[in-house]
């Protein structure tokens, strides 16, 4: 999406790409070195102990709402570039459908963020992280399968093996067989 020649001047869809790429990278960064670095040593994996450690609610909730923008944003920039493309509204649909189901995990971001809130209020740090956790894996399941669908029709057509078709073929009665046994019958 964001390659030029060194002659041309980068247009506005390449540089958008490259500043969510830069927004992208500047809050995966953050993100590492504030969970790096979360707790005062020597013991930062202790984080029960609120007063040496990052205010753990604020994070998540600047990390999971950094994470709705960004999606939102580069499904919009999707978007714009599918409809100048000159190809008909049912392929454009389809298209933007697509790669646009990441939209899904919008909703499981937001019950994370709920959830998460919830956690960090508790004093049973144990038992309230169960349902963050199960919220995470599913905001880490949806994120992955979303940024895999576009992949799933190619991958299906190369696993086909023409045996299903054969038999569908043969059960319908359209192919005809050039070798017939002979019928030993009255």
């Amino acid at each position: 999406m964001h390659s030029w020649s060194p002659d041309d001047k980068p247009r506005k869809p390449e540089m958008d790409c490259f500043g969510f790429e830069a927004v992208v990278g500047g809050w995966g960064a953050s993100a590492l070195i504030v969970n790096l670095f979360q707790c005062q040593l020597p013991t930062p994996w202790i984080y029960t102990n609120d007063r040496k450690c990052i205010d753990r609610a604020t994070f998540w909730t600047y990390y999971s709402i950094i994470n709705i923008t960004t999606d939102i944003g580069i499904i919009i920039l999707f978007c714009e570039n599918v409809l100048k493309i000159q190809i008909p509204w049912s392929k454009k649909i389809l298209a933007m459908s697509v790669f646009g189901s990441r939209i899904l995990v919008i909703p499981a971001i937001a019950v994370q963020i709920y959830h998460s809130n919830k956690a960090f209020a508790s004093t049973d740090v144990t038992f309230a992280n169960w349902e963050a956790a199960i919220a995470l894996q599913l905001v880490q399941c949806l994120s992955i399968v979303t940024i895999c669908i576009p992949s799933f029709r190619p991958l299906l057509n190369s696993l086909e093996s023409g045996q299903i078709r054969i038999d569908d073929l043969r059960r319908r009665g359209q192919v005809k067989s050039t070798l017939q046994a002979p019928y030993h019958g009255q």
